[in-house]
């Protein structure tokens, strides 16, 4: 028997933080004589669900034995560690009950199978339960339950057929209304068109079925298309939200957005009390059908309970909206109210303090979005002041949001800020890369800045921030020719780094040029505009002899008839979608042939 004073001390005092704390004092004060003193501590620790470091206390007390319920409560308190080190705990302490000669009982199993359902280890799950046929443990109700769920969120069918006769041939005890339902649940993954089946056994023994037994039958039968199989399993179940959530999710799933609103009417009139859940689900229903506006005014109504509870794909789809309909301000008003929103959805955890890499992803893309937006309306202060306290407001620095900003000053004609999200770019922890240097060059030949481009790129050859090769600088050239007027510093950078000039880069030139022609603004006799000319008309003769005098096939008739009607651009492009009509399947050393790579 466990002392008086532990009884006492201890037994009052398991509901509260306070009663928490001073329990914690009395057992770390108090001297344990055997046991039972040993397990009541153990007890009252796992009694508080609290991740407790327990090393200290089984130190202390080295002598006094252990046996299998203090080991079954130190795997209780272990499965509760930090995610990185509660595997090597539990298997420490499973380890120790197997060297120990203590044969595991029904509890200590049933511990692994729930630490291991929690982390969603299903391969690990199946052997535990091997282990239970290696050491002859019985199985209950709980065991079964934890099975079931197991085998269906592994989507296991011939798994779950061994439980299904296992929990058939044994007990007739466990064959309850809890595993009754945790056998549908898994089949709504498996195959649900065995549900019906299992739910007619059920009742031929008459179990009575509870809501998440007819929650489970309605998920069945919509998986099956099912609709008016659907719609009785929803009334059995009662004045409940969720199988209305769950009928609702199909029917706007397989675009049923009338009979979903049907469903949304009949909630309302009986009256049935929804969460967030209900929100953010019509929501999400009103961007799919393009319904911007009744998604605000649901968001509303869910943002006057809770500011943290939005998906990132709804505010991202809701910004892009706000941004395409030059609503900027509400665009910001939304981040704002997300971000400092207990934590907002951008710090999105996964349990045990992990980051969503999805949810962070998306978010990133709203930022984009906004920052992008702000800058091309020329409210530069405002894309500054997002961009600087992204970090404090949910989002992330990232490559393409800083790529995005950067195009975006290129576009307002301010090369200067551009230059300043460059020198930013560490502060936010995002690396340098080539992607980003060409970003700052079309921008700053967009922006129309040739001292600053030029500036720019001697940094880059001095410092060698990134790797200079030959598609920055063809991007180079095509910067110059987008600074506008400056026809003949780009043909001197075009005979200088002739070499790296690609299909893209002369598009580009050219295009350029031809459209300064067309609108007055170069006389197309000048010098520098007839050299550059005839440079282009040097490089597409070269490539077009080049493919005539190598090609000695049908392919090379065939390849010859389309460069007559077609760039050798539009040839590639074509390449990288697919096959291209008449040339077959594109052997690889036509791909050779047209040379350069397919940017």
């Amino acid at each position: 028997m466990p002392s008086d004073h532990l009884i006492c001390l201890l037994g009052l005092r398991r509901n509260s933080r306070r009663g928490y704390l001073k329990g914690l004092r009395c057992i770390y004060r108090k001297p344990l004589l055997n046991t039972d003193d040993l397990n009541t501590c153990l007890h009252f620790l796992v009694g508080h669900k609290k991740r407790t470091d327990v090393s200290n206390l089984m130190k202390k007390y080295p002598k006094i034995p252990r046996d299998l319920c203090t080991f079954n409560l130190l795997l209780a308190l272990a499965s509760r560690a930090p995610s990185a080190e509660a595997p090597s705990l539990v298997s420490e302490v499973y380890g120790q009950i197997l060297l120990g000669g203590f044969p595991p009982n029904t509890t200590t199993m049933n511990l692994l199978l729930e630490f291991f359902h929690r982390r969603e280890e299903w391969e690990t799950l199946k052997r535990t339960h091997m282990d239970f046929r290696t050491h002859q443990v019985p199985f209950n109700e709980y065991t079964y339950v934890l099975l079931f769920q197991a085998a269906g969120m592994a989507r296991d069918e011939k798994w779950l057929g061994m439980l299904r006769r296992m929990w058939l041939t044994g007990d007739r005890a466990y064959r309850t209304v809890h595993t009754y339902t945790a056998l549908l649940e898994a089949y709504v993954w498996v195959d649900p068109s065995s549900s019906a089946g299992t739910f007619f056994l059920m009742q031929s023994e008459g179990v009575s079925g509870n809501t998440r037994t007819h929650l489970a039958m309605l998920n069945a039968a919509c998986i099956q298309n099912h609709v008016k199989d659907a719609v009785f399993w929803l009334r059995r179940c009662g004045r409940q939200e969720a199988p209305y959530l769950a009928l609702a999710k199909y029917l706007i799933q397989s675009d049923m957005y009338s009979e979903a609103l049907l469903v949304r009417w009949d909630l309302q009139r009986r009256k049935i009390s929804t969460t967030d859940s209900w929100s953010i689900l019509w929501a999400e229903a009103f961007i799919k059908a393009s319904a911007f506006e009744e998604a605000d005014q649901e968001l509303e109504r869910l943002l006057e309970r809770r500011r943290d509870t939005i998906p990132p794909l709804v505010l991202r789809e809701l910004v892009r909206y706000y941004t395409q309909t030059q609503q900027v301000g509400k665009a910001d008003s939304l981040m704002k109210v997300y971000a400092y929103g207990a934590n907002g959805v951008g710090k999105t955890r996964r349990g045990n303090n992990e980051i969503d890499p999805a949810h962070e992803q998306v978010m990133s893309q709203a930022w984009t979005l906004l920052l992008a937006s702000f800058a091309r309306r020329g409210y530069l202060d405002d894309a500054f002041r997002l961009w600087r306290n992204m970090h404090i407001s949910g989002g992330k620095g990232n490559p393409e949001t800083a790529s995005a900003l950067i195009r975006a000053c290129g576009y307002v004609k301010r090369g200067d800020r551009a230059l300043d999200v460059w020198a930013e770019l560490p502060d936010q922890g995002v690396p340098y890369t080539e992607s980003l240097a060409s970003s700052m060059l079309t921008a700053l030949g967009r922006a129309q800045a040739p001292g600053l481009l030029d500036e720019f790129w001697r940094h880059l050859r001095s410092t060698e921030t990134v790797e200079m090769t030959k598609r920055l600088s063809a991007v180079w050239v095509a910067a110059w020719a987008r600074c506008g007027g400056q026809w003949a510093r780009c043909l001197v950078e075009a005979k200088k780094y002739e070499e790296s000039m690609d299909d893209w880069a002369w598009d580009v030139v050219i295009t350029l040029a031809r459209k300064s022609i067309d609108e007055g603004q170069v006389d197309p006799n000048e010098r520098s505009m007839m050299q550059l000319m005839g440079r282009y008309q040097s490089y597409r003769s070269a490539t077009l002899n080049s493919t005539a005098a190598i090609v000695k096939s049908k392919w090379g008739r065939r390849l010859k008839r389309h460069l007559s009607t077609m760039s050798i651009l539009s040839v590639r492009n074509q390449m990288r979608k697919g096959p291209v009509p008449g040339l077959g399947g594109n052997p690889g050393w036509i791909r050779k042939l047209l040379g350069r790579p397919l940017f």
